[in-house]
């Protein structure tokens, strides 16, 4: 599938001066905007530093946040809609934006952004843009992506060569179930490969199954395949080699056995970061938002790209929440200028070298991901080098925005069909082929199009 312009990803804030036509820092009426968000921590004390920032270069622009729990958020923001008082800018989960676009809720940021003088394509890359034809309706805050996370250690011990950080060149996945299988020892030291090995006596796994969909998900895509075609109006996932992928994950467990199966993961063994740090675990696919886990104990995670499959083109899938702005501000231009600077990336990096505040999100500003350019090397300075290579990578081409954006009623489709069926395929009681074709008729009939 092409990548899509219906998008998502990514940070925070705009570079003081870098884009032309910008209004004055100084002098204007003075205003106050609304900002709602379920930030917490530290992702709350690096969005309290930027709205300081912003206040510096626009003195007349003050910004009251307020943060409300993430399991209470979209109830309030649903009150205020029903009481026709949003505020003048929010944080809005990814598969909200467009449907809160075009039902008049959020703002299109196009128009105000042209009197402004901000050109969205020039700063941001086409996935950080939540466009539905030529309306813009929100800008991603933090790209979320998956990566491919292993132990040099336990590589380096079993004589396997890394993976390379180019996110272009990444593994086959016959590379990565058979790195899995030397990975994978029992009580006596013996692998799958080997003559008596028991597998219920396993002391380290190679890989785990990554039952879930943002895991899974992003494994068809670098099958090339997924859940449905361009169009949002055809499956996809009940092709052949949809269900080959499904299949081989379930496999690493019923096959290989260099996986645990679910059981086993949730009695015995802990989450997949800790696992891997303790030498439990080989290697795994999980999100980039698992690094702080690394990077607090000071453990030298290796990271590449995640495996293809099928000989398709490496790929991988991009996601976020996003800021979307009221359509009914009073202060559309401020708002506007307010949202902009929250979602130029490299204010965030800016924040974080002058505070020591920790980056918690990818970039999607086009110069950011650009090697060549003094923003990369400011990226990498607060960063870290090797996720800030292998994420560049893929977040410049070698991805594309999930289905959880771009695929309208994605939220009854995943929960109410695929999760269901595919939890029987991870549990061995059915294969992929039999899961997804017991599901097809009334999974097809979910499909409303795409964004």
């Amino acid at each position: 599938m092409k990548k899509r312009s219906v998008s998502i990803l990514m940070a925070t804030a705009l570079a003081v001066g870098s884009v032309a036509g910008t209004a004055s820092a100084s002098g204007g009426e003075e205003v106050t905007l609304s900002f709602y968000s379920w930030w917490a921590d530290a992702e709350q004390q690096m969005g309290n530093a930027l709205i300081e920032a912003f206040e510096e270069k626009y003195p007349n622009i003050h910004v009251k946040p307020t943060y409300i729990a993430d399991s209470d958020y979209l109830s309030k923001l649903n009150t205020l809609v029903a009481a026709d008082s949003m505020p003048d800018v929010y944080y809005l989960n990814e598969y909200l934006v467009n449907d809160w676009g075009a039902a008049g809720v959020s703002a299109d940021l196009a128009p105000v952004f042209g009197e402004i003088g901000v050109n969205a394509d020039e700063i941001w890359v086409d996935t950080a843009l939540y466009k539905s034809g030529d309306s813009l309706y929100g800008i991603n805050y933090g790209s979320t992506t998956i990566l491919f996370y292993y132990n040099k250690q336990m590589f380096e011990e079993a004589g396997i060569t890394p993976p390379g950080t180019d996110a272009s060149n990444p593994w086959t996945w016959d590379e990565y179930v058979d790195a899995a299988i030397k990975l994978t020892k029992d009580i006596n030291g013996k692998t799958p490969a080997d003559e008596g090995f028991d597998y219920d006596s396993c002391t380290q796994f190679g890989t785990t199954m990554t039952g879930s969909w943002i895991y899974w998900l992003p494994v068809l895509y670098a099958a090339g395949t997924s859940i449905a075609d361009e169009t949002g109006e055809n499956l996809e996932i009940n092709s052949q080699a949809a269900k080959d992928a499904l299949q081989a994950i379930a496999d690493l467990s019923q096959v290989y056995q260099c996986a645990p199966s679910v059981g086993v993961t949730d009695s015995v063994f802990s989450e997949a970061s800790a696992m891997l740090m303790n030498g439990q675990l080989g290697m795994f696919i999980g999100g980039n938002f698992l690094l702080g886990n690394f990077t607090s104990e000071n453990f030298d995670v290796g990271i590449a790209q995640i495996p293809t499959m099928n000989g398709a083109a490496p790929s991988n899938m991009v996601w976020s929440a996003a800021f979307a702005m009221s359509a009914k501000t009073e202060h559309p231009k401020e708002a506007a200028q307010f949202l902009e600077f929250m979602a130029d990336f490299d204010n965030s990096v800016k924040v974080s070298m002058d505070t020591g505040l920790s980056l918690g999100s990818l970039p999607s500003t086009i110069k950011t991901l650009d090697t060549d350019t003094q923003e990369y090397a400011d990226w990498c300075g607060v960063y870290d080098k090797t996720m800030a290579e292998v994420s560049s990578g893929i977040l410049s081409g070698a991805s594309r925005v999930g289905e959880n954006v771009t695929l309208k009623n994605f939220s009854v489709i995943m929960n109410e069909k695929l999760v269901p069926a595919l939890d029987e395929v991870w549990l061995g009681e059915k294969t992929a082929d039999e899961a997804i074709t017991a599901i097809e008729d009334s999974l097809a009939g979910e499909l409303q199009g795409a964004w």
